[in-house]
């Protein structure tokens, strides 16, 4: 640390070196300070930061690392950009030690630059989520730093905390049954009662001639006629 950050700091431990809530997050700075070994504290919701010290089931004191990285970060006037990485987790601090085996290097320098990528997450100790890093190490006075993702960093299934696994099905928009008209049903007429057919008309019985005189007598006698026809 120089000279000037330790003016500026007041003192004080720096900020934390903050990842957000969210993957996908990348934080870069140069070491300036450290690995500095501490005993780090368990969490304690009423009092954050100042829990009972953490130790193994053994009664040895749990180990763990910080850093201290100048970086571009600025949140007021009089931020130096100076934070505090804690690597308290196995899985950063492996990350940090495969950097540095990368480029053949032994330790973490003074005046390195680290690139923090926080990847996501994965299935840690008893089930619970653990987060992921891939980081990339630059020894001092080695030229640009590299900014690129780097490509050996496997790509592992986000784990879902079980609280959150079961998320329900967005509702999909009701499909429109294809429908294909029906011919309408018509019901049968009623059935026509039979018609009884007409008789034809009997024919008429044919006419018995009769001579003139005898049917003039029969008329005058009032004898009905009408089967006879005068003849003559």
């Amino acid at each position: 640390m120089s000279g000037q950050d330790l003016l500026m700091s007041s003192g004080k431990a720096p900020e934390a070196l903050d990842f957000g809530k969210t993957p996908g997050v990348r934080r870069i700075g140069t070491v300036v300070a450290g690995p500095t070994e501490y005993q780090p504290r368990e969490f304690d919701r009423s009092n954050p930061g100042k829990g009972p010290l953490k130790f193994y089931e053994d009664g040895n004191p749990v180990k763990a690392i910080y850093i201290d990285l100048q970086t571009d970060y600025r949140d007021s006037a009089t931020d130096t950009g100076l934070r505090r990485l804690y690597v308290e987790k196995r899985r950063l601090r492996e990350a940090i030690r495969d950097a540095i085996f990368a480029v053949k290097g032994t330790e973490l320098e003074l005046g390195a630059r680290l690139v923090i990528d926080w990847t996501g997450y994965e299935q840690g100790d008893g089930g619970q989520p653990a987060h992921t890093y891939a980081v990339q190490y630059l020894p001092p006075g080695q030229g640009a730093l590299m900014t690129e993702p780097p490509a050996a960093v496997a790509q592992v299934p986000q784990y879902v905390p079980p609280a959150t696994q079961y998320a329900p099905t967005p509702a999909q928009a009701p499909v429109a049954a294809q429908y294909t008209a029906q011919p309408q049903y018509a019901a049968p007429a009623p059935a026509q009662a039979p018609v009884a057919p007409v008789p034809a008309p009997a024919p008429a019985p044919a006419l018995q001639p009769v001579p003139v005189a005898v049917y003039a007598a029969m008329l005058n006698a009032g004898v009905d006629v009408s089967g006879f026809t005068p003849l003559g």
